[in-house]
């Protein structure tokens, strides 16, 4: 494989609470993949806890040690592993960037994750061609919350790298599988399976179309091997839902499958789809490596390598969390027109006039301040004399200021506890009963009609209290629509 010198490198940094991954590596002129160096540090104790940076100077440590990669000179790409973040797909109106971020922002406000929450937002859609006379695409957006962009910008200033991009962890593990033939080509259903999550997304020539997170993963498998036929039947819902949103698309045949540790589950859940194509992604077939790597290592780093892999999109066609400049080298003028046209760099050029557009915006969602101040006004107009007789109106603006305000306030309650609760729930499941059954034991029974929002409200729950146990599933088939019921518990102080 020729190597371009004088290119500058992509460098892709994944933050986890127990490894740090980096990756530097170039494109050629084909587009294939040479990795020039990467590392795999052991995180430093406490430093990241709970999807965030805690330690700075900790944290810093070992990359401090490292003289073999020039982070100030890269393109340095960076994400933090966590699921405070939501990504969806939706197909809207491309016309006006404005009305798209506006709708996007409040789509993204709206979720369960970042609802309650200050988030930084992007997007990208599938390329439009000149024709278009209706500019409706499928779009790809996601937000996370702002304290973890800030943290990891903080993080890269303190180290003086040259920051290119913030990511998606799981957008960047999509790019390095569909980065190289065969799947960089036609329509596949690439499907993820981390420890904590599933992964789906639709990808066509690169783009996503559809994309869906089941938010349990491997390690559930272990626990509860009921959840594995669950997981099945919502990819099984996924790829109708897709068929129903995009009518006039193929239909999915092929399927790459990706795990970053080598399990047994991973062909067990192969057998499941019998009736599609199924291969299963392996880095050494797509990447050249010029460092001494065996298998599970180059597993391991195949998000990162996503990461450092943004930096040579021949276009801003995927998102990100931040707007930076970034460092070009000589790639271009390496190649003349012939190799130009025929790696497809000139229409990508043509992209950028007809739509392959990445937007970055920032929203703030602090709900209860809003209303609190919303309540403030609205007394303030009824004292200002016009409305001074509707003393009643005027008491209960003031019981409301006075709920929202124990939102922010109080110490937990089992009134807190149930709005809290409430507050979080998705929208097609509710409550059947909530029993104490003492001082610490809660109870729910409900239902709803998805077996994966029970699955979110579930892993939900696991990261706000403990013992939490989920005693079955059922589905209700004398129902209209078909639910599901589900019995959980747990405990709270």
């Amino acid at each position: 494989m020729s190597r371009l010198k004088d290119v500058t490198p992509g460098v892709g940094i994944e933050l986890t609470e127990d490894y740090i991954y980096l990756s530097e590596i170039q494109v050629n002129s084909e587009g294939s993949i040479l990795l020039l160096n990467a590392k795999t540090l052991t995180t430093p104790p406490k430093s990241i806890l709970k999807g965030s940076i805690q330690d700075f100077d900790s944290l810093n440590d070992p990359f401090s040690k490292l003289n073999d990669i020039n982070f100030s000179d890269a393109n340095v790409c960076i994400g933090l592993e966590n699921d405070f973040f939501s990504k969806q797909t939706a197909k809207l109106s491309t016309a006006s960037l404005d009305e798209l971020k506006t709708e996007i922002e409040n789509r993204l406000s709206n979720t369960l994750v970042l609802s309650n929450d200050e988030f930084e937002s992007g997007f990208e859609f599938l390329p439009l061609s000149a024709d278009t006379t209706h500019k409706i695409a499928p779009t790809f957006y996601a937000g996370i919350r702002t304290s973890t962009v800030d943290s990891l910008k903080e993080f890269c200033e303190t180290l003086n790298y040259s920051l290119f991009s913030i990511e998606l962890v799981c957008r960047s593990t999509v790019r390095a599988i569909t980065w190289s033939a065969p799947y960089n080509t036609g329509l596949w259903l690439v499907v993820h399976l981390s420890d904590n999550y599933i992964d789906l997304n639709v990808v066509q020539n690169q783009h996503i179309l559809f994309t869906h997170l089941i938010h349990f993963g491997l390690s559930d498998f272990e626990l509860h091997p009921e959840f594995m036929d669950e997981a099945w039947n919502t990819i099984q819902s996924f790829i109708y839902g897709f068929t129903n949103e995009m009518p006039k698309s193929p239909s999915i045949e092929q399927v790459v499958l990706f795990n970053r540790t080598e399990t047994h589950l991973l062909d067990r859940f192969k057998l499941y789809f019998k009736d599609f194509q199924v291969h299963i992604y392996i880095p050494s077939q797509h990447i050249q490596s010029q460092i001494d790597l065996d298998k599970a290592a180059l597993l391991s780093l195949v998000p990162a390598i996503g990461m450092s892999l943004k930096a040579f999109e021949p276009t801003p066609q995927s998102l990100s969390f931040i707007r930076a400049r970034k460092h070009i080298g000589s790639f271009i003028h390496l190649l003349d027109m012939k190799q130009l046209i025929i790696s497809g760099v000139i229409f990508a050029l043509v992209l950028i006039v007809f739509g392959s557009t990445l937007a970055f915006f920032k929203v703030s969602s602090n709900r209860i301040e809003a209303k609190i101040e919303k309540s403030k006004d609205q007394i303030r107009s009824l004292q200002s004399g016009e409305y001074l007789l509707r003393q009643k109106r005027l008491e209960d603006l003031q019981k409301q200021i006075n709920v929202y305000s124990s939102l922010r306030t109080q110490a937990k309650t089992k009134q807190l506890f149930l709005e809290t609760i409430a507050s979080d729930l998705p929208k097609d499941l509710y409550f059947d009963s909530v029993m104490y059954q003492d001082e610490k034991r809660i109870n729910i029974k409900g239902a709803s009609l998805s077996q994966d929002s029970i699955y979110l409200f579930y892993n939900k729950l696991t990261k706000q209290f403990s013992n939490v146990r989920i005693s079955g599933i059922s589905i209700d088939t004398n129902a209209i629509p078909p639910n599901s019921k589900f019995d959980i518990s747990f405990e709270w102080n």
